[in-house]
């Protein structure tokens, strides 16, 4: 029996899908617990997996909002994920990672594609003014007492 799982939440027995199957669902934030990012919006997720003979053309279109920290000025921001993964799986290829016990794991292939969709530098905003590097100041929230040629100097020193 080859099963599509999305997440342990959504089971897909792929032997009963003769030419073509849609499922559209959501999955809560407290369900996608992850060390690196917070999930701060529901996982909304379209999937349609159409079938000729052994082979499935599986289709899935995902968003949702995560809680990322600024690299600026370390204050948390909401990142938006809309993304699409489109793969072909045959029941005969045994050596996709992705793929154990007859399971497709798209958890990890949609954790993946998150990192993916995560940008190098993460910033709040363009303008983020950051921290001031003396005193430690947002200055995106109030400007500091710092006097700025002391700020401009220190700053150069971590170039």
């Amino acid at each position: 029996m080859n099963t599509l799982i999305l997440h342990n939440f959504v089971p897909i027995n792929l032997s009963d899908i003769d030419k073509e199957k849609r499922v559209e669902g959501v999955i809560e934030p407290y369900k996608l617990s992850n060390d690196n990012f917070t999930f701060i919006d529901d996982l909304k997720f379209f999937l349609n997996i159409s079938r000729k003979r052994d082979e499935y053309l599986i289709e899935l279109n995902f968003s949702t909002k995560i809680s990322l920290p600024c690299d600026r000025c370390l204050l948390e921001y909401q990142f938006p994920i809309d993304s699409t993964l489109s793969f072909l799986y045959s029941a005969k290829d045994e050596e996709i990672e992705y793929i154990s016990q007859n399971m497709i794991n798209l958890k990890d292939m949609i954790f993946g594609e998150i990192y993916l969709n995560i940008p190098f530098k993460k910033l709040c905003s363009e303008q983020c003014k950051g921290l001031c590097p003396q005193c430690g100041e947002n200055l995106n929230i109030r400007n500091c007492k710092c006097k700025s040629e002391d700020v401009q100097e220190h700053t150069l020193n971590f170039k």
